[in-house]
């Protein structure tokens, strides 16, 4: 039977993003003993069998071959036509942020402080309603506002300047729609959804990036490290 919460202690930032191990990847909900066997399995669906962690650089491209053919224009830097364009995708993604390169297995989500201090009072990253559910239709159009919503690799700049890192477990995140390919430009970083209400992020999971004022430097910090900067300032 899976278990609600696979959590380890959170005082270390950098603890939280080192690989699961078997026991662990036994109580995750999405991976069951019999995958653990079948490696081809995890790369298949995108999960590195090293970390038990969705990777953008495993992941399946997208079943449109126009798509794909678009987003591998975009990274060889051609010039796309409007059409192509919005087929590329809205957002634009980053992979680093200063010094600080973002890692291929987790997920991030931008927010701001307001933000930050609504999950830190729940201790959980929700959504905007008990009804804030990520849900594909059977012919896999979705409502991209269902869900909570982050990016796999990457990190989209517009919508915030407090970054959440939360390494990309399958018993916490999913991709969204066409194996999330249809919002960041280029193909690499992918949609990924949480829950908004029914099993949402648990804060003690997430590490936070910021810049900092003076040194315009990134750093990863706790939650309640940003928390009480922020009350100090």
């Amino acid at each position: 039977m899976a278990v609600e919460h696979v959590e380890r202690a959170t005082n270390d930032v950098e603890a939280l993003h080192q690989p699961l191990n078997h026991e662990e990847l036994r109580e995750i909900g999405h991976v069951g003993l019999d995958s653990l066997a079948r490696m081809d399995l995890f790369i298949g669906i995108g999960v590195n069998p090293d970390t038990g962690n969705f990777d953008a650089e495993l992941m399946p491209r997208s079943q449109d071959d126009e798509r794909n053919r678009i987003h591998d224009r975009f990274r060889q830097g051609e010039q796309l036509s409007v059409g192509e364009a919005i087929q590329n995708g809205r957002d634009r993604i980053v992979t680093a942020l200063g010094e600080i390169d973002l890692r291929s297995d987790a997920v991030y989500r931008g927010i701001s402080i307001d933000d930050l201090r609504r999950y830190a009072e729940s201790g959980l990253v929700e959504g905007a309603s008990d009804e804030d559910e990520y849900k594909e239709s059977d012919d896999g159009s979705l409502n991209n506002n269902a869900g909570v919503d982050w990016y796999l690799g990457g990190t989209a700049p517009r919508y915030g300047t407090i970054v959440l890192e939360v390494p990309a477990r399958p018993d916490y995140f999913q991709p969204a729609v066409d194996n999330g390919t249809r919002l960041a430009a280029g193909g690499f970083a992918r949609h990924f959804k949480s829950s908004g209400s029914q099993k949402p992020v648990p804060l003690a999971l997430v590490s936070v990036l910021t810049r900092d004022a003076k040194t315009g430097e990134y750093t990863r910090k706790t939650p309640q490290q940003v928390l009480n900067e922020s009350e100090a300032a």
